[in-house]
């Protein structure tokens, strides 16, 4: 799947990978997603992964697709982390996926639930066919009585 380009109000450009197009579609159809439920469905490495391209790219201080809620993580160090709970998207964020519908790389979850509809409309066809065919032999069967 293509990069996207997007320049943002400020100005500056962002490259939308495909890893960063599933995260939008994925929060702009759950809503409100946490981190740790978006990895998988996304196709990230890891919670972190996630983390560093909101920051980086897609969130407040970069593209302002993504709007987080953050809080504290105490650690060893001197000052304490700041850890992004859950995102959503912010208005130009649902913009930008409306406008980009189509060009957009759906997450993993939707891809594996457009092959299983696709199956299970195969499925439902061979019950039709089958269906019919017992049909046929039943008045077949009358005939024969």
């Amino acid at each position: 799947m293509a990069s996207i380009f997007y320049e943002a109000q400020h100005g500056e450009v962002y490259q939308i990978d495909e890893v960063s197009q599933h995260l939008l579609v994925y929060v702009y159809l759950h809503g409100e997603a946490k981190l740790e439920d978006v990895v998988e469905s996304i196709g990230a490495q890891n919670e972190h992964a996630v983390h560093s391209r909101i920051e980086s790219q897609l969130g407040g201080s970069a593209a302002q697709l993504i709007d987080t809620e953050r809080g504290m993580q105490q650690t060893f160090g001197e000052r304490p982390d700041y850890i992004i709970h859950s995102s959503a998207l912010t208005e130009t964020g649902t913009k930008f996926v409306e406008k980009h519908r189509n060009e957009l790389s759906m997450p993993v979850e939707i891809a594996e639930l457009a092959k299983r509809v696709a199956a299970l409309q195969i499925e439902d066809r061979l019950v039709d066919d089958l269906i019919d065919r017992i049909d046929t032999l039943e008045g077949r069967i009358e005939e024969l009585e």
